[in-house]
């Protein structure tokens, strides 16, 4: 698993309390889910990653850019592909 994937989705985990191991080459992504503000939360962690992170905008989006309007759709493309359920809360 590539490197910054793998602090992204260990912090996916941390949000919500869940334990994984990194090693394990995949996991499922509706065994767990988040309220809104742990999305939310998680989904401005993620911008600031992506925006801070040249190497992680290379590994996630393909290339450097720093625009936050592509940042800020990869981050929603991100969540709504591999996030969490809602649980509505």
């Amino acid at each position: 698993m590539n490197e910054h994937l793998t602090i992204i989705l260990d912090k996916m985990h941390e949000v919500i309390g869940a334990e994984w191991d990194s090693n394990l080459e995949h996991f499922e992504f509706d065994a767990y889910s988040w309220s809104y503000p742990q999305e939310r939360f998680f989904k401005d962690w993620m911008m600031w990653y992506l925006d801070s992170y040249e190497g992680a905008r290379v590994e996630l989006m393909g290339g450097p850019s720093t625009n936050l309007r592509r940042i800020e759709k990869v981050v929603n493309e991100f969540c709504f592909n591999y996030g969490w359920k809602n649980d509505n809360s």
